[in-house]
């Protein structure tokens, strides 16, 4: 009988009451296969034994096993002219544990035997379990083939003519180099992407990627057995590796994809911890095999419904690019279920069964790629446009710095014996602080000290704040005219900027011949005088209830220096306890005009101004 192929497929379910099925498929014809008999049993017979049992031909193409059975086959195979026949067995899956032929004569003569599986120990002749035998003109021969799978269902094994094997292992290598090549692409695309962006959810799809890559080819039997040799048992440990990787890398991919950790933080959190609970898989491997691929499917049930759940969650919440993650996840969740359901005997087995769950993968991997492409060109844009508001801004501040310091008047006067010297120290780009001196007569002279800084932040509004403050009190001020007429009128102008924001002032009127001092005080810290013998003193006591608003009038002697500064000051330094002198304290703050920025983050953010009335000795 000239033989083409004959599938056998020996499916059994992981636990101790899981059921799986045989399947016979693709015979020598209908009337062989009608011949094949099948008999299930978990006892440890030898082919003697055997023998002497009634088979019986299968009732459907799927038959029931449990975990720890095994199945014997028995094959009539006749011809009417002499043929060589060898039979290779060639693994689907790597998981079964024992495979043996033995072709017997009707004398019950073993003309030929062989002897494969991941148990089997010893290098072998043949990476696949291989029986050859002669059939002679008119002869009878019995196939006896015993399989045994204690360690996985999904155990499948294919018996093929020796010169027919060659094209479909070929074809099979052809389909899964496809796939890893197409993968390849995606990993090297998307690693420049990342080298260039260095992007966490990149990160974590190539984890993605690389891992499902290297556990995909392993659902084959061909690469492990030509990979491992006689140590294809191993394959099983690193199939339950990877596949504890996958569910770590896709958690960790479905986190980043549905930026949970912005969106959810409840569910990234959640997450987290079943993403460190997906690697159980591959630790309880040192307890065995069958307990880790028990494991191994319970954590499936952990991984993908949750985040099937989750991403439909954000489907309905109209969350941007969940559509897309739904479908992409779904599919190989599909694909997957169908797999089992074949194997478990509920569906018939059908063309491209085998190559469904890679397609499936890389549906997912371009739906993925699809969302980090529009997050990274929302991205983009995003980063455009703030560019472009910075740089508004930045042009923005720039105009508003020029006209805050064209409003400050010089750094240093004189008028008559008073010497008048400033140091301003700004904190953000455009000032609040602002000081002005003017001529109040012909021997009087008025300076004003304000911060109209509170609750403003660098910006133009702070300088045309400046500048209001500017032209009030210009407006306001007039020769002759008491402080606190001044700054009420002052005040009454700049109604519409204090209602928001108050503004602080410190305004003295200053006899340049007689050193007499008039002042007015609203917000700001107390002035404080330097005596000419270095004592210093605050113009109010520490223990005065001081008011908002005050006013003073004090009298300098010669060599006397009176002190107005603002909050920033203040915060910073007791000016009654300084050690060093007003003057030294302004040419300090005038060498160092602005604080360094890690200085800045550590301290309040207040611009700084110290103003300084010398009262010099009279010239003989």
């Amino acid at each position: 009988m000239k033989a083409k192929s004959l599938a056998i497929a020996i499916i059994a379910l992981c636990g101790t009451a899981s059921t799986g099925a045989v399947q016979v498929d693709d015979g020598f014809s209908q009337s062989a296969l009608s011949r094949v008999e099948i008999l299930v049993t978990d006892k440890a017979l030898t082919l003697l034994q055997i023998q002497k049992l009634k088979f019986s031909q299968p009732a459907a193409s799927q038959i029931g096993l449990r975990a720890t059975e095994s199945v014997w086959l028995r094959l009539p195979v006749e011809s009417a002219a002499a043929v060589k026949v060898p039979l290779v067995a060639r693994y689907e899956f790597p998981w079964t544990d024992r495979a043996e032929f033995f072709v017997v004569r009707e004398n019950g003569e073993v003309i030929s035997s062989s002897l494969g599986g991941d148990t089997v120990k010893g290098r072998r002749t043949e990476r696949l379990p291989l029986v050859r035998f002669e059939l002679q003109p008119q002869e009878r021969l019995t196939v006896y083939l015993k399989v045994t799978t204690v360690a996985r269902a999904a155990a499948q094994i294919n018996l093929y003519r020796r010169e027919s094997l060659s094209p479909r292992v070929f074809a099979e290598l052809l389909a899964q180099g496809a796939f890893v090549g197409v993968v390849c692409m995606l990993l090297i695309f998307h690693l420049n992407m990342y080298i260039a962006t260095r992007d966490a959810m990149l990160r974590s799809y190539l984890g993605y990627i690389l891992t499902v890559s290297l556990f995909m080819p392993l659902r084959s039997g061909i690469l492990p057995q030509f990979l491992f040799g006689e140590y294809a048992h191993l394959s099983d440990m690193v199939w339950v590796i990877l596949v504890s990787a996958t569910y770590f890398t896709g958690v960790s991919s479905a986190r980043a994809l549905l930026s949970l950790k912005t969106t959810d933080p409840r569910a990234d959190r959640l997450l987290s911890v079943l993403q460190v609970l997906t690697l159980t898989p591959a630790l309880v491997l040192f307890v065995g095999r069958r307990e880790a691929f028990i494991a191994e499917n319970i954590a499936a049930l952990f991984v993908g419904p949750p985040l099937l759940v989750l991403g439909l969650m954000h489907v309905f919440q109209k969350r941007q690019h969940a559509l897309y993650f739904v479908v992409g996840f779904s599919v190989p969740i599909i694909a997957a279920i169908a797999d089992n359901l074949v194997e478990a005997g509920v569906l018939p087995a059908f063309a491209l069964r085998n190559e469904m769950l890679p397609a499936a993968m890389l549906f997912e991997f371009l739906l993925f790629a699809q969302i980090i492409y529009r997050k990274l060109a929302d991205s983009e844009t995003a980063r455009v446009r703030d560019h472009e508001r910075l740089t508004r801004f930045r042009s923005e501040l720039a105009f508003a710095s020029a006209i805050q310091k064209s409003l400050l008047p010089p750094l240093a006067q004189t008028f008559g014996r008073i010497e008048v010297r400033a140091a301003y120290r700004s904190e953000k780009a455009v000032g609040n602080d602002y000081f002005d001196v003017l001529e109040a007569g012909k021997n009087s002279i008025g300076v004003l000290l304000t911060d109209a800084g509170a609750g403003r932040a660098s910006s133009l509004a702070a300088a045309l704040d400046v500048s209001a403050v500017r032209m009030a009190f210009r407006n306001s001020f007039s020769a002759g005219a008491e402080p606190d007429v001044v700054m009420q009128r002052m005040f009454a102008m700049l109604e519409p900027v204090t209602k928001s924001r108050p503004v602080a002032a410190t305004y003295v009127t200053l006899n340049t011949d007689t050193g007499f001092v008039r002042g007015y005080l609203h917000m700001n810290p107390v002035p404080v005088v330097v005596r000419a013998g270095g004592a210093r003193e605050a113009i109010f006591s520490d223990n005065e209830d001081i008011p908002l608003t005050q006013k003073f009038d004090l009298q300098l002697r010669p060599g006397d220096t009176l002190v107005l500064a603002t909050t920033g000051i203040a915060r910073r330094i007791n000016l009654v306890r300084d050690r060093l002198h007003p003057r030294e304290r302004v040419d300090k703050m005038q060498q160092r005009p602005r604080l360094s920025a890690a200085r800045t983050k550590r301290r309040a953010r207040d611009d700084m101004t110290l103003i300084t009335l010398h009262y010099a000795e009279a010239q003989s």
